[in-house]
């Protein structure tokens, strides 16, 4: 085992092989270590988040060392039965990979019973693993665009199952019609680690599907009478329904998502009086108008921007961002295009209404989850119109946020895969200015320097769990810096990693400001 360094809250475990991986984190599935929160094991690495106030990296690791473990680890959770028919459109280009003939590649497939190894990439999907994989084959160089759903394929050692159309670059055998992430469900995801998986010919036998599809109980929205919110008069981008995330998920591949600026929307909620995790409303880049719906206090934290209130008798009241705003029925809220940042967070007493998913109100753009994004035309309604907690008038107000053409430091910690990089790569990532992109989101800012990264260790890395703040360097050797709602597991090394503290500002950063890395712990094992 290999302890390397990933950010302040969490550690990456290297092993030889998916074997040992899988044995360890059976091991602390089984006999939990108590300050460990999360885990997400992979093809050959254990990423562990764990609690800074109960424990350390080194403390952890030596913990860990000590545990004796067998890689006879499994213990059949379930079996599924998986129908597939075998006419996928990469069939051939698999039996002429592998020397065999087309009967064959389905003969092996269906004839080795699989397990779910871990799940990543996008909700629901499931990495298959067998002991005698017969299957090996590698990925497209070019991946796809748009792969349907259902779709069967493998790749490497794995096979899995596409649960929604999504881009891909895993060699197609076959498709099956069985739903593989159903919110409707009790149960999500159909495949969970542990699961035994057998794939049948649906052409030449009878299967026995298995069912998932017990409903969820229907949740109903907190009472509101429905005559108290806003009307999104005009907006640029769509507004997003945004709360602390949902952590605790990453066994089905969700990431844990959440508003960008996580301070920011604390500072919202608490300036209103609200819990400090109520929804509130994330805008990209300002430039909105709404239409008051009732009398409501507000307030707008996060982006600097101006803000204007036009009441119904035609006057117009200039406010301030941080502070708590009343505003009456047949008032008219305009925010300006940011000053400052980009994302701008709007609070209201009593919270905003929208329905959860998966225990949080969060929309997740990469996975497409949570209540759906906001657009001109829409209403949002307050949940509660019944608090009466104080409002906050003289809140401080938070550091200055980045503009376009500013230069700002983030502090780092280097790894897990520093050692992949030249020194010479390391030293352009911490003294070369990068430029955020036009191509960033809440994925990942897409980062650019006149000087490329480029690896000393030219393997693939086969996938991992990765953390928000991780730094990634595809083959074209400029960085993606992956945000809130990244990937659950990437395939690229990541050479370093923000400090927690900078996640918030990263955030706000602007198209057109330069980011700075600046390392406050060197690349070194535990």
């Amino acid at each position: 085992m290999r302890f390397l360094p990933v950010n302040l809250t969490s550690l990456l475990i290297e092993f030889s092989n998916l074997e040992e991986t899988l044995a360890l984190h059976q091991n602390l599935v089984v006999d939990p270590i108590d300050s460990i929160l999360e885990m997400i094991p992979a093809a050959c690495t254990l990423l562990i988040y764990f609690d800074r106030y109960r424990t350390d990296a080194y403390k952890l690791t030596a913990s860990i060392r000590k545990r004796e473990y067998s890689t006879h680890f499994f213990s059949c959770v379930q079996t599924i039965q998986i129908p597939v028919t075998y006419d996928g459109e990469d069939l051939q280009n698999v039996a002429d990979c592998l020397g065999i003939s087309v009967a064959e590649v389905i003969y092996r497939h269906t004839h080795q019973s699989y397990r779910v190894a871990f799940t990543g990439f996008a909700p629901g999907f499931a990495y298959l693993s067998c002991l005698e994989n017969q299957l090996s084959v590698p990925r497209h160089a070019s991946p796809r665009i748009r792969i349907p759903a259902g779709s069967v394929a493998l790749a490497g050692e794995f096979s899995g199952i596409y649960p929604k159309d999504s881009p891909g670059g895993w060699q197609l055998i076959g498709r099956t019609d069985q739903q593989m992430w159903d919110l409707d469900r009790e149960q999500p995801a159909l495949l969970r680690p542990g699961d035994q998986v057998v794939f049948v010919d649906a052409t030449q036998s009878s299967v026995t599907s298995f069912s998932c599809s017990v409903k969820k109980k229907k949740i109903s929205l907190p009472h509101s009478d429905r005559k108290h919110g806003i009307k999104i008069k005009q907006v640029t981008f769509p507004i997003l329904f945004q709360d602390q995330g949902r952590a605790g998920l990453s066994d089905v591949g969700i990431s844990e998502s959440g508003a960008m600026d996580r301070q920011a929307l604390r500072d919202a909620n608490r300036i209103v009086g609200n819990c400090i995790n109520e929804t509130i409303l994330e805008i990209t880049n300002g430039s909105l108008r709404v239409q008051v719906l009732g009398d409501l206090v507000i307030c707008v934290t996060g982006a600097i921007c101006s803000i204007s209130v036009t009441t119904s008798a035609g006057d117009m009241i200039q406010c301030e961002n941080y502070r708590p705003v009343a505003l009456c029925d047949g008032d008219e809220l305009e925010l300006s295009a940011p000053r400052a940042g980009v994302r701008s967070y709007l609070s209201v007493r009593g919270g905003w209404l929208c329905e959860s998913v998966l225990q949080s109100t969060s929309y997740d753009t990469l996975a497409q989850i949570g209540p759906k994004p906001i657009r001109n035309g829409n209403s949002v309604f307050v949940a509660k119109t019944d608090t009466h907690r104080i409002v906050l008038p003289d809140y401080p107000l938070p550091n200055p946020l980045p503009s376009s053409g500013d230069i700002i430091t983030l502090d780092v910690i280097m790894g897990p895969h520093t050692d992949w990089f030249s020194d010479s790569a390391v030293a352009i990532l911490v003294s070369q200015h990068w430029h955020v992109t036009n191509e960033s989101n809440r994925i990942g800012l897409r980062l650019e320097g006149s000087r490329t990264l480029t690896r000393k260790d030219p393997h693939e890395l086969p996938s991992e769990g990765t953390v928000a703040g991780s730094i990634q360097v595809p083959t074209n050797g400029q960085p993606v810096l992956f945000m809130r709602d990244h990937p659950l597991t990437g395939g690229y090394p990541v050479i370093a990693v923000i400090a927690d503290y900078h996640l918030d500002l990263c955030g706000q950063l602007p198209v057109g400001c330069s980011v700075i890395f600046h390392p406050i712990q060197i690349f070194q094992e535990f």
